[in-house]
Protein backbone atom coordinates (compact mmCIF):
# COMPACT_ATOMS: atom_id res chain seq x y z
CA UNK A 1 0.00 0.00 0.00
CA UNK A 2 1.68 3.40 -0.96
CA UNK A 3 0.85 7.12 0.70
CA UNK A 4 3.41 9.23 -1.79
CA UNK A 5 7.20 7.80 -1.10
CA UNK A 6 5.95 5.53 2.09
CA UNK A 7 5.24 1.67 1.48
CA UNK A 8 3.09 -0.69 3.71
CA UNK A 9 3.75 -4.67 3.61
CA UNK A 10 2.30 -5.36 6.90
CA UNK A 11 -1.04 -5.22 8.29
CA UNK A 12 -0.03 -3.04 11.33
CA UNK A 13 1.81 -0.75 8.98
CA UNK A 14 -1.16 -0.43 6.64
CA UNK A 15 -3.69 0.70 9.20
CA UNK A 16 -0.94 3.11 10.24
CA UNK A 17 -0.84 4.93 6.75
CA UNK A 18 -4.20 4.88 6.89
CA UNK A 19 -4.90 6.54 9.98
CA UNK A 20 -2.13 8.76 8.52
CA UNK A 21 -3.48 9.34 5.39
CA UNK A 22 -7.39 10.05 6.95
CA UNK A 23 -5.98 12.36 9.92
CA UNK A 24 -4.28 14.48 7.63
CA UNK A 25 -7.54 15.62 6.45
CA UNK A 26 -8.62 17.52 9.47
CA UNK A 27 -8.29 21.21 9.99
CA UNK A 28 -6.95 22.59 13.25
CA UNK A 29 -10.01 23.73 15.72
CA UNK A 30 -10.02 27.28 15.09
CA UNK A 31 -12.68 30.18 15.22
CA UNK A 32 -12.70 32.20 11.49
CA UNK A 33 -12.87 35.63 12.20
CA UNK A 34 -14.00 36.97 8.87
CA UNK A 35 -16.57 39.67 8.07
CA UNK A 36 -18.48 37.49 5.26
CA UNK A 37 -19.16 34.53 7.12
CA UNK A 38 -22.75 34.26 7.11
CA UNK A 39 -24.74 35.97 10.18
CA UNK A 40 -28.16 35.10 9.15
CA UNK A 41 -30.89 33.95 11.47
CA UNK A 42 -33.01 31.25 9.64
CA UNK A 43 -35.08 30.26 12.33
CA UNK A 44 -38.20 31.92 14.50
CA UNK A 45 -38.72 28.86 16.23
CA UNK A 46 -36.23 27.83 18.84
CA UNK A 47 -35.23 24.11 19.22
CA UNK A 48 -33.45 24.04 22.84
CA UNK A 49 -33.94 20.63 24.15
CA UNK A 50 -35.30 16.63 23.94
CA UNK A 51 -36.70 14.46 25.32
CA UNK A 52 -37.03 10.80 24.88
CA UNK A 53 -39.56 8.24 25.95
CA UNK A 54 -39.35 4.75 26.91
CA UNK A 55 -42.08 4.09 24.17
CA UNK A 56 -39.80 5.44 21.67
CA UNK A 57 -36.31 3.88 22.32
CA UNK A 58 -38.15 0.50 22.84
CA UNK A 59 -39.69 1.15 18.62
CA UNK A 60 -35.94 1.83 18.10
CA UNK A 61 -34.26 -0.74 20.15
CA UNK A 62 -36.35 -3.44 18.12
CA UNK A 63 -35.93 -1.94 14.81
CA UNK A 64 -32.40 -2.59 15.36
CA UNK A 65 -30.94 -4.10 12.15
CA UNK A 66 -28.98 -7.70 13.80
CA UNK A 67 -26.81 -8.05 11.02
CA UNK A 68 -24.89 -4.53 11.54
CA UNK A 69 -21.84 -5.54 12.96
CA UNK A 70 -19.74 -4.26 16.33
CA UNK A 71 -18.43 -0.88 16.93
CA UNK A 72 -16.05 -0.29 19.35
CA UNK A 73 -17.78 -1.41 22.19
CA UNK A 74 -17.82 -5.08 20.54
CA UNK A 75 -21.70 -5.21 21.18
CA UNK A 76 -23.62 -6.88 18.34
CA UNK A 77 -26.56 -5.43 17.35
CA UNK A 78 -28.44 -8.67 17.77
CA UNK A 79 -27.92 -9.10 21.17
CA UNK A 80 -29.12 -5.10 22.14
CA UNK A 81 -32.01 -5.99 19.98
CA UNK A 82 -32.95 -9.05 22.31
CA UNK A 83 -32.81 -7.42 25.25
CA UNK A 84 -34.76 -4.19 24.68
CA UNK A 85 -37.12 -4.96 26.83
CA UNK A 86 -34.56 -4.03 29.89
CA UNK A 87 -32.68 -1.66 27.80
CA UNK A 88 -35.52 1.08 27.06
CA UNK A 89 -35.93 2.55 30.61
CA UNK A 90 -31.91 3.09 31.53
CA UNK A 91 -31.36 4.07 28.12
CA UNK A 92 -34.32 6.92 28.52
CA UNK A 93 -32.74 8.21 32.15
CA UNK A 94 -29.04 8.41 30.37
CA UNK A 95 -30.21 9.82 27.04
CA UNK A 96 -32.25 12.88 28.79
CA UNK A 97 -29.58 13.41 31.52
CA UNK A 98 -27.19 13.68 28.34
CA UNK A 99 -29.01 16.21 26.48
CA UNK A 100 -30.12 17.86 30.13
CA UNK A 101 -26.29 18.01 31.34
CA UNK A 102 -25.09 19.08 28.00
CA UNK A 103 -22.39 16.18 27.50
CA UNK A 104 -21.86 13.51 24.95
CA UNK A 105 -20.43 10.28 26.92
CA UNK A 106 -17.14 10.25 25.96
CA UNK A 107 -16.50 6.65 25.43
CA UNK A 108 -19.11 7.27 22.33
CA UNK A 109 -16.74 9.79 20.94
CA UNK A 110 -14.47 6.74 19.81
CA UNK A 111 -14.75 5.10 16.31
CA UNK A 112 -13.86 2.10 14.42
CA UNK A 113 -13.26 3.68 10.44
CA UNK A 114 -12.86 1.10 7.97
CA UNK A 115 -11.02 2.46 4.14
CA UNK A 116 -14.07 2.37 1.61
CA UNK A 117 -11.97 2.37 -1.87
CA UNK A 118 -13.59 4.84 -4.16
CA UNK A 119 -11.88 4.49 -7.59
CA UNK A 120 -8.30 4.32 -9.27
CA UNK A 121 -5.58 2.25 -7.84
CA UNK A 122 -6.72 0.30 -4.91
CA UNK A 123 -3.11 0.11 -3.60
CA UNK A 124 -3.31 3.68 -3.04
CA UNK A 125 -4.57 5.09 0.39
CA UNK A 126 -5.83 8.12 -0.75
CA UNK A 127 -7.68 6.24 -3.50
CA UNK A 128 -9.59 5.71 -0.09
CA UNK A 129 -12.86 7.07 2.16
CA UNK A 130 -13.08 6.49 5.72
CA UNK A 131 -16.17 4.94 7.44
CA UNK A 132 -16.97 5.61 10.68
CA UNK A 133 -18.14 2.21 13.16
CA UNK A 134 -19.91 3.82 15.93
CA UNK A 135 -20.64 2.38 19.12
CA UNK A 136 -24.53 0.85 19.06
CA UNK A 137 -25.69 3.08 21.53
CA UNK A 138 -24.07 5.97 20.01
CA UNK A 139 -25.44 5.04 17.18
CA UNK A 140 -29.29 3.94 18.66
CA UNK A 141 -28.66 8.12 20.43
CA UNK A 142 -28.31 9.40 17.15
CA UNK A 143 -30.96 7.65 15.68
CA UNK A 144 -33.04 8.86 18.32
CA UNK A 145 -32.12 13.04 18.12
CA UNK A 146 -31.73 13.06 14.05
CA UNK A 147 -35.21 12.70 13.16
CA UNK A 148 -36.63 16.16 16.00
CA UNK A 149 -33.69 18.02 14.21
CA UNK A 150 -34.40 17.07 11.02
CA UNK A 151 -37.79 17.85 11.13
CA UNK A 152 -36.87 20.97 12.72
CA UNK A 153 -34.09 22.56 10.46
CA UNK A 154 -35.61 20.79 6.78
CA UNK A 155 -38.18 23.71 6.38
CA UNK A 156 -34.96 26.24 6.66
CA UNK A 157 -32.95 24.59 4.05
CA UNK A 158 -31.73 25.90 0.96
CA UNK A 159 -34.13 24.21 -1.93
CA UNK A 160 -31.21 23.67 -4.20
CA UNK A 161 -30.20 20.58 -1.85
CA UNK A 162 -31.49 17.22 -2.55
CA UNK A 163 -28.83 15.88 -0.32
CA UNK A 164 -29.74 13.68 2.79
CA UNK A 165 -33.51 15.54 3.20
CA UNK A 166 -36.80 13.63 2.91
CA UNK A 167 -38.77 13.80 -0.21
CA UNK A 168 -35.50 14.49 -2.35
CA UNK A 169 -32.68 12.49 -3.98
CA UNK A 170 -29.74 12.50 -6.68
CA UNK A 171 -33.59 11.78 -9.07
CA UNK A 172 -34.86 15.19 -8.22
CA UNK A 173 -31.19 16.91 -8.14
CA UNK A 174 -30.72 15.79 -11.61
CA UNK A 175 -34.18 16.46 -13.30
CA UNK A 176 -34.09 19.86 -12.15
CA UNK A 177 -31.51 20.53 -13.04
CA UNK A 178 -31.24 18.82 -16.86
CA UNK A 179 -35.15 20.44 -17.13
CA UNK A 180 -33.45 23.87 -16.85
CA UNK A 181 -30.68 23.57 -19.41
CA UNK A 182 -33.45 21.65 -21.55
CA UNK A 183 -35.32 24.59 -21.71
CA UNK A 184 -32.55 26.74 -22.55
CA UNK A 185 -31.53 24.11 -25.50
CA UNK A 186 -34.76 24.25 -26.80
CA UNK A 187 -34.59 28.00 -26.81
CA UNK A 188 -31.45 27.38 -28.70
CA UNK A 189 -29.71 29.59 -25.85
CA UNK A 190 -25.78 28.11 -24.88
CA UNK A 191 -26.08 27.39 -21.25
CA UNK A 192 -22.38 26.93 -19.00
CA UNK A 193 -21.99 24.80 -16.08
CA UNK A 194 -19.31 24.41 -13.56
CA UNK A 195 -18.81 21.11 -12.03
CA UNK A 196 -17.22 21.51 -8.38
CA UNK A 197 -15.28 19.37 -6.15
CA UNK A 198 -14.26 19.51 -2.29
CA UNK A 199 -11.36 18.30 -1.34
CA UNK A 200 -12.56 15.69 1.89
CA UNK A 201 -15.28 17.71 2.72
CA UNK A 202 -17.01 16.14 5.37
CA UNK A 203 -13.57 15.43 7.51
CA UNK A 204 -13.26 19.08 7.02
CA UNK A 205 -16.06 20.88 8.72
CA UNK A 206 -15.22 23.18 11.41
CA UNK A 207 -16.60 22.50 14.73
CA UNK A 208 -16.86 25.92 15.49
CA UNK A 209 -18.62 27.31 12.53
CA UNK A 210 -20.91 24.50 12.72
CA UNK A 211 -21.98 25.42 15.91
CA UNK A 212 -22.53 29.14 15.16
CA UNK A 213 -24.93 27.75 12.75
CA UNK A 214 -26.85 25.64 14.28
CA UNK A 215 -27.32 28.59 16.35
CA UNK A 216 -28.89 30.55 13.25
CA UNK A 217 -30.89 27.12 12.53
CA UNK A 218 -32.51 27.77 15.86
CA UNK A 219 -31.01 25.18 18.16
CA UNK A 220 -30.21 26.39 21.43
CA UNK A 221 -29.03 25.87 25.26
CA UNK A 222 -28.98 22.56 26.22
CA UNK A 223 -29.49 20.89 23.04
CA UNK A 224 -26.78 23.74 21.34
CA UNK A 225 -24.26 22.92 24.05
CA UNK A 226 -24.70 18.90 23.73
CA UNK A 227 -23.88 19.16 19.98
CA UNK A 228 -20.50 21.11 21.36
CA UNK A 229 -19.98 18.10 22.96
CA UNK A 230 -20.74 15.52 20.98
CA UNK A 231 -18.42 17.17 18.43
CA UNK A 232 -15.40 18.05 20.66
CA UNK A 233 -12.47 15.44 21.37
CA UNK A 234 -14.02 12.30 19.10
CA UNK A 235 -11.20 9.76 18.31
CA UNK A 236 -10.95 7.78 15.40
CA UNK A 237 -8.92 4.18 14.35
CA UNK A 238 -8.39 2.39 11.79
CA UNK A 239 -9.40 -1.39 11.91
CA UNK A 240 -7.93 -3.63 9.14
CA UNK A 241 -7.84 -6.96 8.89
CA UNK A 242 -7.77 -7.81 12.85
CA UNK A 243 -4.83 -4.92 13.01
CA UNK A 244 -5.70 -1.49 14.95
CA UNK A 245 -3.85 1.86 14.39
CA UNK A 246 -2.89 4.07 17.90
CA UNK A 247 -6.19 6.06 17.93
CA UNK A 248 -6.34 9.61 16.48
CA UNK A 249 -7.96 13.26 17.60
CA UNK A 250 -10.76 14.31 15.10
CA UNK A 251 -9.89 18.20 15.12
CA UNK A 252 -12.87 19.14 12.48
CA UNK A 253 -15.51 17.01 10.34
CA UNK A 254 -18.75 15.26 11.00
CA UNK A 255 -18.55 11.57 11.40
CA UNK A 256 -19.18 9.50 8.53
CA UNK A 257 -21.52 6.75 8.86
CA UNK A 258 -23.12 8.69 11.42
CA UNK A 259 -27.10 9.58 11.37
CA UNK A 260 -25.82 12.84 12.60
CA UNK A 261 -23.08 13.47 10.46
CA UNK A 262 -25.32 14.14 6.82
CA UNK A 263 -27.73 16.86 8.40
CA UNK A 264 -24.89 18.41 10.15
CA UNK A 265 -23.44 18.58 6.55
CA UNK A 266 -25.90 20.12 4.74
CA UNK A 267 -26.39 22.57 8.02
CA UNK A 268 -22.73 23.92 6.92
CA UNK A 269 -23.05 23.62 3.82
CA UNK A 270 -26.48 25.26 3.53
CA UNK A 271 -25.40 28.90 3.28
CA UNK A 272 -22.89 28.98 0.08
CA UNK A 273 -26.14 29.21 -2.35
CA UNK A 274 -26.16 33.13 -0.64
CA UNK A 275 -23.22 33.32 -2.46
CA UNK A 276 -24.31 33.01 -5.31
CA UNK A 277 -26.18 35.97 -7.13
CA UNK A 278 -26.15 35.70 -10.76
CA UNK A 279 -26.59 32.00 -11.84
CA UNK A 280 -28.59 28.81 -10.86
CA UNK A 281 -26.97 25.86 -8.80
CA UNK A 282 -28.02 22.36 -7.78
CA UNK A 283 -26.12 20.79 -4.46
CA UNK A 284 -26.28 17.17 -3.45
CA UNK A 285 -24.37 17.20 0.08
CA UNK A 286 -21.15 18.84 -1.33
CA UNK A 287 -21.75 17.43 -5.16
CA UNK A 288 -22.33 21.93 -6.23
CA UNK A 289 -22.76 22.40 -9.67
CA UNK A 290 -23.59 26.80 -10.97
CA UNK A 291 -24.93 27.21 -13.75
CA UNK A 292 -26.15 30.47 -16.51
CA UNK A 293 -27.79 31.43 -19.58
CA UNK A 294 -25.12 32.44 -22.11
CA UNK A 295 -25.74 34.94 -24.42
CA UNK A 296 -23.17 37.71 -24.27
CA UNK A 297 -19.46 38.02 -22.75
CA UNK A 298 -21.52 39.67 -19.95
CA UNK A 299 -22.86 36.42 -18.98
CA UNK A 300 -19.38 34.65 -18.46
CA UNK A 301 -18.00 37.39 -16.19
CA UNK A 302 -21.23 37.41 -13.96
CA UNK A 303 -20.80 33.49 -13.80
CA UNK A 304 -17.01 34.14 -12.38
CA UNK A 305 -18.02 36.67 -10.36
CA UNK A 306 -20.36 33.83 -8.54
CA UNK A 307 -17.56 31.46 -8.81
CA UNK A 308 -14.92 33.55 -7.16
CA UNK A 309 -17.83 33.98 -4.63
CA UNK A 310 -17.91 30.43 -4.06
CA UNK A 311 -14.09 30.66 -3.72
CA UNK A 312 -14.65 33.35 -0.95
CA UNK A 313 -16.85 31.32 1.04
CA UNK A 314 -14.60 27.95 0.91
CA UNK A 315 -12.08 30.60 2.42
CA UNK A 316 -14.12 31.95 5.02
CA UNK A 317 -15.44 28.62 6.08
CA UNK A 318 -11.99 26.87 5.82
CA UNK A 319 -13.29 24.57 3.06
CA UNK A 320 -10.75 23.62 0.12
CA UNK A 321 -11.68 23.35 -3.82
CA UNK A 322 -9.85 20.28 -5.44
CA UNK A 323 -9.53 22.35 -8.55
CA UNK A 324 -8.20 19.73 -10.77
CA UNK A 325 -11.59 17.82 -9.93
CA UNK A 326 -13.56 21.02 -11.19
CA UNK A 327 -15.00 21.18 -14.59
CA UNK A 328 -16.29 23.72 -17.26
CA UNK A 329 -18.97 21.95 -19.45
CA UNK A 330 -20.68 24.09 -22.12
CA UNK A 331 -24.37 22.94 -22.76
CA UNK A 332 -25.94 23.92 -26.48
CA UNK A 333 -26.66 22.74 -30.04
CA UNK A 334 -25.56 25.76 -31.84
CA UNK A 335 -23.12 25.89 -34.37
CA UNK A 336 -21.89 28.64 -33.38
CA UNK A 337 -20.40 28.42 -29.66
CA UNK A 338 -19.67 31.64 -27.34
CA UNK A 339 -16.06 30.64 -26.37
CA UNK A 340 -15.57 31.00 -22.61
CA UNK A 341 -12.63 30.14 -19.39
CA UNK A 342 -13.04 29.71 -16.09
CA UNK A 343 -10.84 29.76 -13.21
CA UNK A 344 -10.92 29.16 -9.45
CA UNK A 345 -8.10 30.41 -7.23
CA UNK A 346 -6.19 31.27 -10.21
CA UNK A 347 -6.41 27.88 -12.11
CA UNK A 348 -8.09 27.53 -15.30
CA UNK A 349 -11.01 24.54 -15.09
CA UNK A 350 -10.40 21.93 -17.65
CA UNK A 351 -13.37 22.23 -20.13
CA UNK A 352 -14.92 19.14 -20.76
CA UNK A 353 -17.48 17.56 -23.52
CA UNK A 354 -19.03 14.77 -21.19
CA UNK A 355 -19.23 14.34 -17.43
CA UNK A 356 -20.48 11.58 -15.45
CA UNK A 357 -23.06 13.98 -13.22
CA UNK A 358 -24.35 11.76 -10.11
CA UNK A 359 -24.65 8.09 -11.81
CA UNK A 360 -25.69 9.81 -15.30
CA UNK A 361 -23.40 10.58 -18.21
CA UNK A 362 -24.49 14.08 -19.18
CA UNK A 363 -22.97 15.43 -23.18
CA UNK A 364 -22.78 18.83 -24.17
CA UNK A 365 -26.43 18.50 -26.62
CA UNK A 366 -27.68 16.50 -23.35
CA UNK A 367 -28.51 13.20 -25.70
CA UNK A 368 -27.69 11.17 -23.27
CA UNK A 369 -26.13 8.86 -25.95
CA UNK A 370 -23.17 8.35 -23.72
CA UNK A 371 -25.37 7.35 -20.88
CA UNK A 372 -27.51 5.23 -22.88
CA UNK A 373 -23.72 3.18 -24.36
CA UNK A 374 -22.70 3.02 -20.71
CA UNK A 375 -25.64 1.16 -19.74
CA UNK A 376 -26.02 -1.03 -22.66
CA UNK A 377 -22.54 -2.18 -22.27
CA UNK A 378 -23.01 -3.25 -18.48
CA UNK A 379 -26.52 -5.22 -19.32
CA UNK A 380 -24.42 -7.31 -22.24
CA UNK A 381 -21.44 -7.73 -19.97
CA UNK A 382 -23.35 -9.06 -17.58
CA UNK A 383 -25.27 -10.82 -19.72
CA UNK A 384 -22.43 -13.04 -20.80
CA UNK A 385 -21.50 -13.49 -17.37
CA UNK A 386 -24.79 -15.02 -16.84
CA UNK A 387 -24.57 -17.13 -19.88
CA UNK A 388 -20.97 -18.24 -19.02
CA UNK A 389 -21.68 -18.95 -15.14
CA UNK A 390 -25.00 -21.31 -16.46
CA UNK A 391 -23.99 -22.62 -19.74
Amino acid sequence: MYLGDNVATSGEEISKQFAAHFSSNFIPSICPNSSRTSSRSYSQFGLGKITFTEGKLLKLLRNLDACKGPGPDGLPALFVKRCSPGLSSPLKIIFNQSIASSKFPSEWKIANVVPIFKKGESNISSNYRPISLLSIFAKLFEAAVCPVITSHIKPQLAPQQHGFCVGRSTTTNLLSYVNDISKSLDNRIQVDSIYTDFSSAFDKVNHKLLIKKLEQFGIFGSLLNWFASYLSERKQRVVLRGYESPPYLSSSGVPQGSHLGPILFVVFVNDIVNSIKHCKCSLYADDLKIYRDIKTNSDVLLLQQDLDAIQNWCHDNLMILNTSKCYHMTFTRNRNILASKYSLNGVSLQKVDTIRDLGVQLDRKLSFVNHFDTIVAKALKIGRFCKESLF
